[in-house]
């Protein structure tokens, strides 16, 4: 028997992909939501064109060939996709990114175990840090700032 494709799957597909964008955004946007200056100064504040990167950049700037990460440990597929899109990533993307380009992992919970896997290397001391709940960077992009790597944060 020969299946054609449903037409709605490509749609429902290009909407689930819209909301894990937005869902990206959301999280950027929360960083910065409750940020009050301290009444001295000298708190930590993006510079608008950062802000505007953060908030403004698509969730896929470039393609991710199969086999990209091929024998790569989380960390380092993690690691070397933050260098690619130069700029921060929600856990839901790095998931995403990490199979398109040929990781494959054999949890029942995907998300929640590359969370973990960042969550370990952040407290670690990696040069790979959390930036919001759900949201990763690389160290080298806040060179004056100091992250909370003693526990859960």
């Amino acid at each position: 028997m020969n299946e054609q494709p449903n037409v709605y799957d490509a749609v429902i597909a290009d909407l689930r992909a819209k909301r894990d964008e937005i869902d990206v955004l959301i999280q950027r946007l929360e960083l910065f939501r409750n940020w009050v200056p301290p009444p001295t100064g000298g708190g930590y504040v993006p510079e608008p064109s950062l802000l505007s990167q953060m908030v403004a950049a698509p969730a896929s700037t470039k393609e991710i060939e199969p086999g990209t990460f091929h024998g790569m440990s989380i960390e380092d597929a993690a690691r070397k996709l933050l260098q690619l899109r130069k700029r921060t990533i929600g856990t839901k993307e790095i998931l995403a990114s990490l199979r398109s380009g040929g990781v494959h992992l054999q949890s029942a919970t995907p998300e929640n175990t590359i969370a973990s896997v960042l969550g370990r290397s952040f407290h670690g001391g990696s040069d790979i840090v959390r930036v919001g709940r759900g949201l990763w960077g690389l160290q080298e992009w806040y060179p004056n700032q100091r992250f909370n790597r003693g526990g859960e944060d």
